[in-house]
């Protein structure tokens, strides 16, 4: 491969990261606001609870499962990162040579 296939490759690769990136960090933020809509689920039944009024626990069993989503997608997202930021460098020392 010459020089320039290699860069198109790169530069390509990028590209795709960069669609990738974009979808994960879409990814987290589903996750964030699933978590704050579990939270605020949380504080109602608890105000329920301390009302002695009917109510359920039932979003502490999916809380951690969300939590656990969460530190993957975010994983996720600084692996991509790092990725990109590595073909990056291999990109800009090509220029270089």
């Amino acid at each position: 491969m010459t020089k320039n296939t290699h860069k198109e490759v790169i530069a390509s690769t990028i590209r795709h990261m960069d669609w990738e990136i974009n979808e994960a960090k879409e990814r987290l933020s589903r996750i964030a606001k699933n978590m704050v809509d579990k939270a605020n689920n949380a504080t109602q039944s608890c105000d329920l609870m301390l009302a002695g009024q009917p109510h359920h626990h039932a979003w502490v069993e999916f809380a951690g499962g969300i939590v656990n989503e969460a530190i993957a997608a975010k994983a996720n997202l600084e692996n991509l990162v790092e990725k990109r930021r590595m073909l990056q460098i291999i990109n800009e020392t090509a220029d270089n040579s």
